[in-house]
C-alpha cells in the first residue's frame, strides 16, 4: 500500500475548500455577536412630487377579459365585502390596443378631472407625438413599458389601493415616509389641520437606521443618504424628505449630496484612503491568522516559498481572493464584494435638475441616473450606507404653457406655470400624456435602472436585489390633491419577507369614497400598514416603530390603541371623515378604514 504524506500545503488546500463551502451559522453566536452584525438587507425610497398618473396608465385594466380571468380573491374584510384582487404580475402583460374596448368600464374610470373633463382613451398609453409607447408590444402597463424584462417583473410587485387615511392635499413631504406635521402643510407651522394636532414624526428611514436590528454594530458612512432631492423644487422637500427626533425636536438629513462627485466624497473617500486599487485592501478584511497563514505558505517563514509549484500558487491567490470577497461581505453585511466605482472627473460634475419648468440638459438624465444608481449598489456591497431616498420630478421637460413661444400645448388652457397648467389639469388628455411620458422615463432610466445593477451584484441568498427592498410611490393618487391609491411599485424580496412578482389591488369596489360631490375614488388599505411592512421587512419589530398614543390626543374621530398604548402602524392615525352617500341625498360621513391591524404585514405580498 502506498503512503501519500500530507503536508501543511494539502491540509490548507483542503480546508480551504471546505470552509468556503461552509454556510455562516448564527445560532453558533452569542446573543451580543449576533446582534453586533450588520443586517444583509437595503432599501431605496423612489419618490416623485405632486401626481395625477391616470389609474389606466399606472394599473393593469382589470375589465379585460385576458387581465380578469388571471385574477384571484383574497377576503380581507367579509363584514365590508372587501376583497383583494391579485395575480401574477407576468400574467397582467397585454397590449393597449387589446385593451381600449375595456377602459370605460375599469373602476376608476369614472374619474373626472377638477375641470369636468374625463381622461380619454387617448391619453391611454400614448406619447405627446400620438404614438404608443410600446408600438403595440405586450406590457404590464404603459408606466412599466415592454423595456422590462420578464426575470425583472418576477421580482417587482405592482399595488393598487394604498391610501393616505387623512386629507393630505398637496402633501408635499409627507406620504408617510417622509412626514412634517403629520399630513400639516409646512407653510402653517404652528396650526393644524382640522382634528390633527401638531404632530412631528420622524421619517422611516431613520427610524429603521438607529435600529440594533439593522446596521448592528457596523459603522456606515451615512446611515440614510438623499440623492436628487433638490429636484423637486420646493424647500420642504428637501428639508423633510428624511429627518430624525431629537431631544430638540425633528432634525434634517444632512447627508443631501449635490452632485455626482459630492456623492461619491461622501460615500468612498474613507474607504480610497486605504486602498491603493479599486478593489479594498485584503490586509484590512482577511482575518489575521489567515493571513498569516497564507504569508508563509506563499512567501515562505524563512524567504520565498518556492517549494510552491506555479498551479499551487495560482489555486492559493484564487482561494483568498475569494475569501476576501466572502470576508468584505460579511463585514459590509451583504454579501457581496466591495469594489468602489470609478467614476471619471467630468462624470462627477453631472447633477440632476429640473422640475417646475426649468430648463435643463434631458439628454444627460439616463447617464446621471445610471452614475447615481452605481454609486447606490456600491454602497450597499460596500457597507458604507444602506438606505438611499431618491427624488424624482413629475415632468422630464419643460412645461410651456400655452401663448409661449415653443409652446407645448395648444387647447384653451392658458396657465403659467406646471403647477396650474400641468398637475391641476392631469385629466385633459395631452396634459395626461406628457405626465405617463415622464414617469415612464423616470421609471426607467431611475427605479428599472437601479433594479437591473442590484440584480446582477451576487451577494448572500442570491442577488443585492434579492435583499433590499425599493419602493417608488408619489405624492398623490390619480387625483393632484387626493392621497387615495398611492402608486406603488416595489422591487426586491428584503431577503425573502416580501413576496414579489404580485399585481395586487386592495380597492373595495362596495366602497366608494365622495369628495367634492364627486366620485373619486374606492376605499382600500392604510399607506400607514404598507409603512409597517417596509419596517417590519427590515428586521424591526412593532415596538420599535410604533408611536405613542398620548401624542395623538385631541385626535378627531377613532384613534387605534394596543394594549401597549401605542398606535399600530406608521404615521398618524387621524382619519378624515367620507361622504358615502352620492346625488342629493344627505352624505353620511364615517371613519371607516380598519385601523387595530395596521402593523400587520400586508395580506398577499407577504
Amino acid at each position: 500500500m502506498k503512503y501519500n504524506r500530507m503536508t501543511r500545503r494539502h491540509f490548507l488546500n483542503g480546508v480551504g475548500k471546505s470552509a468556503l463551502a461552509l454556510p455562516f451559522m448564527p445560532s453558533l453566536m452569542s446573543t451580543a455577536e449576533a446582534q453586533a452584525l450588520p443586517n444583509a438587507k437595503c432599501m431605496v425610497i423612489f419618490w416623485t412630487g405632486h401626481g395625477g398618473i391616470a389609474t389606466q396608465n399606472m394599473y393593469p385594466i382589470e375589465t379585460n377579459p385576458a387581465i380578469s380571468s388571471q385574477l384571484s380573491t383574497q377576503s380581507l374584510y367579509s363584514a365590508q365585502g372587501h376583497n383583494a384582487r391579485y395575480g401574477n404580475l407576468l400574467n397582467m402583460k397585454t397590449t393597449r390596443g387589446s385593451n381600449l374596448p375595456y377602459i370605460g368600464t375599469m373602476l376608476g374610470a369614472d374619474i373626472p378631472d377638477p375641470l369636468g373633463v374625463k381622461t380619454s382613451a387617448d391619453s391611454y398609453g400614448m406619447s405627446r407625438a400620438g404614438a404608443d409607447f410600446d408600438n403595440g408590444q405586450a406590457r404590464v402597463t404603459p408606466i412599466m413599458g415592454s423595456f422590462v424584462s420578464d426575470a425583472h417583473i418576477a421580482k417587482m410587485n405592482l399595488i393598487s389601493g394604498l391610501d393616505m387615511i387623512h386629507d393630505s392635499g398637496h402633501c408635499s413631504a409627507q406620504t408617510g415616509n417622509y412626514c412634517n406635521y403629520s399630513g400639516n402643510d409646512i407653510s402653517t407651522v404652528g396650526q393644524t389641520r382640522p382634528g390633527m394636532p401638531n404632530i412631528w414624526v420622524p421619517t422611516i428611514d431613520a427610524v429603521i437606521a438607529k435600529s440594533a436590528q439593522f446596521y448592528g454594530g457596523s459603522s456606515p458612512v451615512a446611515r440614510s443618504v438623499i440623492f436628487n432631492g433638490y429636484w423637486s423644487g420646493a424647500g420642504d422637500f428637501n428639508q423633510y424628505m428624511s429627518c430624525e427626533q431629537t431631544a430638540s425636536g425633528l432634525v434634517a438629513n444632512t447627508n443631501v449630496p449635490q452632485s455626482v462627485g459630492a456623492a461619491f466624497n461622501l460615500l468612498f473617500s474613507t474607504l480610497k484612503s486605504n486602498s491603493s486599487s479599486s478593489v479594498l485592501d485584503k490586509k484590512n478584511f482577511i482575518l489575521n491568522n489567515i493571513y498569516q497563514d497564507y504569508s508563509r505558505l506563499s512567501r515562505g517563514a524563512f524567504g520565498p516559498g518556492r517549494r510552491i509549484g506555479k498551479e499551487d500558487r495560482n489555486r492559493l491567490e484564487e482561494f483568498m481572493s475569494n475569501l476576501n470577497s466572502i470576508l468584505q461581505g460579511v463585514l459590509s453585511g451583504s454579501g457581496a464584494s466591495c469594489v468602489i466605482p470609478s467614476i471619471s472627473s467630468t462624470d462627477k460634475s453631472s447633477i440632476t435638475d429640473g422640475e417646475y419648468g426649468i430648463p435643463t440638459p434631458t439628454a444627460s438624465y439616463p447617464a446621471t441616473l445610471s452614475l447615481y444608481n452605481q454609486i447606490i449598489a456600491a454602497s450597499f456591497a460596500c457597507g458604507v450606507s444602506k438606505i438611499f431616498l431618491v427624488g424624482m420630478p413629475g415632468l422630464k421637460d419643460q412645461f410651456i404653457p400655452e401663448g409661449s413661444a415653443g409652446a407645448t400645448f395648444s387647447d384653451g388652457l392658458t396657465n403659467t406655470d406646471a403647477h396650474q397648467g400641468m398637475y391641476h389639469h392631469h385629466g385633459v388628455a395631452n396634459r395626461q400624456q406628457m405626465m405617463t411620458e415622464s414617469m415612464r422615463y423616470f421609471f426607467q432610466y431611475g427605479f428599472y435602472d437601479l433594479v437591473q445593477k442590484l440584480d446582477a451584484t451576487a451577494a448572500t441568498g442570491g442577488t443585492l436585489l434579492d435583499q433590499s427592498l425599493l419602493f417608488w410611490t408619489h405624492e398623490c393618487g390619480f387625483n393632484t390633491h387626493l392621497g387615495q391609491s398611492l402608486p406603488m411599485i416595489t422591487a426586491g424580496g428584503a431577503g425573502g419577507f416580501i413576496k414579489t412578482g404580485k399585481y395586487v389591488d386592495y380597492r373595495n369596489p362596495n366602497r366608494a369614497l365622495y369628495s367634492y360631490s364627486q366620485k373619486q375614488a374606492y376605499q382600500g388599505m392604510p399607506y400607514s400598514r404598507f409603512l409597517g411592512t417596509v419596517m417590519q421587512s427590515m428586521g424591526l419589530a412593532p415596538s420599535e416603530y410604533e408611536l405613542a398614543a398620548s401624542l395623538f390626543a385631541g385626535s378627531a374621530g377613532r384613534i387605534p390603541v394596543t394594549s401597549s398604548g401605542t398606535v399600530p402602524g406608521y404615521g398618524h392615525p387621524f382619519q378624515t371623515p367620507y361622504a358615502l352617500n352620492s346625488g342629493n341625498a344627505s352624505p353620511t360621513y364615517v371613519y371607516d378604514y380598519m385601523l387595530n391591524d395596521m402593523s400587520v404585514p400586508l395580506p398577499v405580498i407577504t
